[in-house]
C-alpha cells in the first residue's frame, strides 16, 4: 500500500504486543482465558511466526495440554513448523522478555485495535472495488457498505462477551434454583429487538410446527455474520450432529 507520495505504508500492527500476549501465556497458563475473549484466532496476529504460534497454543489449550516453553517448542517441532516461527531461541526470549502478566488486557486491546484497522482496510478496498462494478446497483452497494459496517462495528473493543464471565453467571443462577442465564448479544438483540423486552425472545408453538428450523436458521446467520463469535445451541431432543 503506498500513500500520496508513493511511500510504502505497512499494514497497522504491534509486534510486541502480540509477543507480550504469547509471553504473559508461556508464563501463567490461565491468562488464556483473558486472552482469548480478545485474540479470537490466529489471523488477528500480524507476524505470521506469531500467527502460527498463537494456532499451536490454541490447540493445545483445547486439547487441556500444559502450555509452557518446553511444551510449546516440542508441539511445534513435532508439526514441523518450529524453523519457521524463529526456532527454540525465538520462544524462550517471548517467555524471558515478557511484561507483567497483570497487563495482558492492555495488550491484548492493542492487538485486536490494529487487527481492526486491518479489517477495515481491507474492507474499504472490497468496498471500492464493489462500488467500480457496472453491474451491481447502487442500493446493492449501499446494502454491502450497511453490512460490512455493522460487521466491523461489532468486531471493537467493548462490544464483545466474555464467555467465562456468562459461564460463572449460569453457574451462580443454577446454584441459586434460577436456571436463567441473562445475558445480551447486539447482535441477538437487533434480531429480536421491537419483539421482546428482554434478551431473549421464546419461540412458542406445537410440535412440528418449525420452532427448532426456525432457532436454527437465526442460530445460521448469527455465526455466518459473527465468525469471530460463539454461538451456542441447546436442544433437548436433537442430537449435536443434527443440529450441525
Amino acid at each position: 500500500m503506498t500513500n500520496k507520495n508513493n511511500a510504502i505504508r505497512l499494514p497497522p500492527s504491534n509486534i510486541d504486543a502480540e509477543q507480550a500476549i504469547i509471553g504473559c501465556i508461556l508464563i501463567d497458563n490461565s491468562k488464556y482465558i483473558t486472552a482469548i475473549d480478545y485474540i479470537k484466532s490466529s489471523n488477528y496476529m500480524y507476524k505470521p511466526s506469531h500467527e502460527k504460534i498463537w494456532s499451536a497454543i490454541q490447540t493445545m489449550f483445547a486439547k487441556k495440554e500444559l502450555i509452557d516453553t518446553i511444551t510449546l517448542i516440542n508441539y511445534l517441532r513435532n508439526n514441523n513448523v518450529l524453523d519457521e516461527v524463529g526456532g527454540a531461541y525465538y520462544i524462550t526470549g517471548m517467555s524471558n522478555e515478557a511484561p507483567s502478566v497483570e497487563n495482558i488486557k492492555y495488550y491484548c486491546n492493542i492487538v485486536r485495535d490494529k487487527y481492526l484497522q486491518r479489517q477495515v482496510i481491507l474492507a474499504s478496498v472490497q468496498l471500492n472495488n464493489f462500488a467500480y462494478d457496472d453491474a451491481e446497483k447502487t442500493k446493492n452497494y449501499l446494502t454491502r457498505m450497511k453490512i460490512t459496517c455493522e460487521q466491523l462495528l461489532a468486531m471493537q473493543p467493548g462490544d464483545s462477551y466474555s464467555m467465562a464471565d456468562i459461564t460463572d453467571d449460569a453457574i451462580d443462577s443454577i446454584s441459586k434454583g434460577e436456571n436463567i442465564v441473562f445475558f445480551d448479544n447486539p447482535v441477538v438483540g437487533g434480531i429480536v429487538r421491537g419483539i421482546t423486552r428482554g434478551g431473549i425472545a421464546a419461540i412458542g408453538a406445537r410440535t412440528g410446527n418449525g420452532k427448532t428450523t426456525l432457532s436454527t436458521f437465526i442460530m445460521k446467520e448469527y455465526i455466518k455474520q459473527n465468525p469471530d463469535n460463539v454461538g451456542i445451541m441447546f436442544n433437548l431432543l436433537m442430537l449435536n450432529t443434527e443440529i450441525i
